[in-house]
């Protein structure tokens, strides 16, 4: 799709929203002015989003990474743990399985699921 078909769309689209806004919406967002405040509002927004919104998410990087990493870290824990409880389910003969150490070495193995978990993403689809 081209450059000012996407713009348009996004117009549209934003054209749309502000307007069910003000229509379903008017308890929490009170616009007056009537249509020229919504195309106004909309060339505004849509401005927005096509130059500033890239810097905005430039700037959150690095808090997005941290929380995908924090993301990941917290199911692989999850992932563990569930692992370790079905293991427990199964008798003493056919499976055992006990993490060994203290919190730090819990840490490094969530840390090393999460690796297993990138890997996989990444290269195994």
């Amino acid at each position: 799709m081209s450059l000012p078909a996407r713009i348009l769309l996004r117009l549209l689209c934003n054209l749309l929203f502000l307007w069910g806004l003000t229509e379903y919406a008017a308890g929490i967002f009170l616009l007056t002015g009537g249509l020229p405040a919504i195309l106004l509002l909309d060339f505004l927004l849509t401005a927005i989003d096509l130059l500033i919104r890239p810097f905005l998410s430039l700037i959150s990087l690095p808090l997005r990474l941290f929380l995908s990493i924090l993301n990941t870290l917290v199911l692989s824990g999850l992932s563990l743990a569930l692992l370790v409880f079905l293991a427990q389910e199964f008798p003493p003969a056919v499976l055992t399985l006990t993490i060994l150490g203290g919190m730090m070495d819990i840490f490094l193995l969530v840390a090393l699921f999460s690796l297993r978990d990138t890997f996989l993403r990444f290269f195994v689809r």
